[in-house]
């Protein structure tokens, strides 16, 4: 039993930095698309303030879709 336990810590301590790597990564992901967002907020509030129409903006950056997406496959 504790050999299996030993062979297991062993194996959990191996594949510790690439967890910590996927948590990053993940990490980063999820800043960039905050800011994507956000950057998308503003110039379709910059667009708006130089008078473009609702209409004309929507044309370009449609709104979000709403709902759950569809499985894939």
């Amino acid at each position: 039993m504790r050999d299996a336990a030993n062979t297991l810590d062993v194996a959990v301590q191996a594949i510790a930095p690439l967890a910590a790597r996927v948590a990053y990564t993940e990490n980063v992901r999820q800043a960039l698309a905050r800011l994507g967002q956000i950057e998308l907020a503003r110039l379709k509030r910059r667009w708006l303030s130089d008078g473009w129409t609702q209409a004309q903006v929507h044309e370009i950056i449609p709104d979000r879709p709403t709902g759950t997406p569809e499985p894939k496959g």
